[in-house]
């Protein structure tokens, strides 16, 4: 296994097993030895898009417009989209770790799981506005540990994970307090961050994406392009 070349490990990196943090680290140090690596992904990028994601990306990016320009003015539209983004990342999430069913039965319980989180935190309001609070203070601990990242790695992922979840219930409670000044603001971060996955995937395949979500699980990374953090910057 050792013998063989980084590139064809991470052809195939969305298909290897999760069993801990070590295989990643393990072929990412692989890449990061490369010299050649860096310069062979950053030059021969790849524009042929599957029809369903490229389809999802398309909508997901006009709806975060949407949230960008219009967030407040659509108050239960932004309630239900705010459960369902929740409820479907983290049933998503658990079912990829460690359900034996396919992709696409994954993908359809998520769903499910999401609408009916969508439900409950339309008619259940304060519960909506806390969890968009909350999903703001995330996405600015996010922002945090990906700076953290150039000077810092975290040893394990309970220090990135503390950290959103504290900042996460900090701005849950100042969205309840300040209801509508903060919707505004959180909205349209959010609708930032959705439309620039988005764009990472029509530019990179989702790279950078790839690159922020190994922040929460403290995963050393493969090095990104310079491009990269130009389609980082669109989000902010």
């Amino acid at each position: 296994m050792s013998d063989m070349h980084p590139e064809d490990f991470l052809a195939n990196y969305d298909y290897f097993p999760i069993y801990g943090n070590c295989v990643y680290a393990d072929i990412d140090a692989m890449a990061l030895n490369d010299s050649s690596y860096l310069s062979d992904r950053c030059t021969n990028l790849t524009y042929k898009y599957d029809i369903v994601p490229a389809i999802v990306c398309a909508t997901c990016f006009l709806l975060g417009l949407l949230h960008v320009f219009l967030g407040y003015r659509l108050f239960k539209y932004i309630m239900f989209m705010t459960g369902f983004v929740i409820g479907t990342s983290i049933c998503f999430t658990v079912l990829n770790q460690y359900s034996r069913w396919d992709a696409i039965v994954d993908i359809g319980i998520a769903l499910v799981m999401g609408i009916m989180c969508g439900l409950v935190t339309l008619f259940l309001k304060l519960l909506g506005i806390f969890l968009a609070g909350f999903q703001f203070g995330a996405l600015i601990g996010l922002v945090i540990l990906i700076i953290v990242e150039q000077f810092f790695h975290p040893p394990s992922e309970f220090g990135p994970l503390s950290g959103m979840g504290i900042l996460g219930i900090c701005f849950g409670c100042a969205f309840m307090a300040y209801k509508k000044i903060m919707l505004i603001f959180g909205t349209s971060f959010t609708g930032a961050a959705v439309s620039m996955v988005c764009v990472d995937y029509y530019v990179e395949k989702f790279m950078m994406a790839k690159y922020v979500l190994d922040r929460i699980t403290a995963v050393i990374s493969q090095p990104v392009c310079w491009f990269s953090w130009i389609v980082l910057g669109t989000f902010i």
